[in-house]
């Protein structure tokens, strides 16, 4: 063997020791969607390693034992370093065992200490973007636009996570009352669970919630709902879902499946209630 060679091998040998201690130390990599040597799209860091889930997983737990392993490490992503088509509300984070791991699309996501899987295994698969994507209903695809931000979205983007989908009206004092108690549910609980409140009254606009939200400082996604998803929303849950004095409040699951919580102005401790039970109970 060559001097050449022998160096090779050793800095080929000590790559994956270096990797498993910048992810043991808890540091985010950057990651981006890339193809494979079939041409399909993943995802992978930004030195090369495929990105995994492992199929025993389900969205936002895991059930892969200890913290990491010499062959399977928990990975930590830098969504501030994103490009397209990765989505930034599409990563979330869980703890575990005392390191705070990312997911995508509520998956843990896993990096390998080589790289890649040197064989095949039905208990591993490469993180790829669109197939993980729910098959939830129409008015959760609906693209959305902030009227604080302007950035758009879809309430499917954030698969994985709960959200909580308030309809509301300016003009409604109960629909206030629950935005304050949504505001209370932020401060008490932190914002691992996202807030949308919809505008469905088709007589207002972006122009009048701007003019809401700097009136009494609330701070998290506002739109005014399009006709289509309007249409679509009293299609799955009656016209309950558009009466804005009945304070309607939708959860999703992190599985993507909705339902309308009861009338009335919830608390925040109630909201908690109802996420902690689920969106099927």
């Amino acid at each position: 063997m060559t001097m050449r060679t022998l160096s090779r091998t050793l800095v080929s040998a000590f790559i994956p020791f270096l990797l498993l201690a910048v992810v043991a130390t808890g540091q985010p990599l950057t990651v981006a969607m890339s193809q494979d040597a079939s041409g399909a799209s993943i995802l992978m860091t930004s030195d090369g390693s495929i990105v995994y889930r492992n199929l025993d997983d389900s969205p936002g737990e895991t059930q892969f034992p200890g913290s990491f392993s010499d062959e399977w490490v928990p990975l930590l992503v830098d969504t501030d370093d994103l490009s397209e088509p990765l989505i930034p509300s599409r990563f979330g984070t869980i703890l575990r065992s005392g390191m705070t791991q990312s997911t995508y699309l509520g998956w843990p996501l896993y990096i390998h200490s080589l790289g890649s899987m040197p064989e095949p295994s039905g208990a591993w698969a490469p993180i790829t973007q669109e197939p993980l994507l729910p098959l939830v209903d129409a008015w959760m695809h609906t693209e959305l636009r902030d009227v604080a931000s302007g950035e758009t979205y879809r309430i499917s983007d954030f698969y994985g996570r709960p959200v909580l989908v308030e309809s509301f009206a300016v003009w409604c004092s109960i629909c206030l009352r629950q935005q304050r108690e949504m505001h209370r549910f932020i401060e008490m609980y932190g914002d691992h669970v996202v807030h949308v409140s919809l505008d469905t009254d088709p007589n207002e606009d972006e122009l009048a919630v701007q003019l809401h939200l700097q009136k009494h400082g609330f701070s998290w996604y506002y739109s005014v709902a399009p006709i289509n998803m309007t249409t679509a929303l009293i299609d799955a849950f009656g016209l309950t879902v558009v009466n804005a004095p009945r304070a309607p409040v939708l959860l999703v699951s992190p599985s993507g499946t909705a339902r309308l919580l009861p009338g009335g102005v919830k608390t925040a401790e109630e909201l908690m209630a109802y996420i902690e039970a689920g969106s099927d109970e």
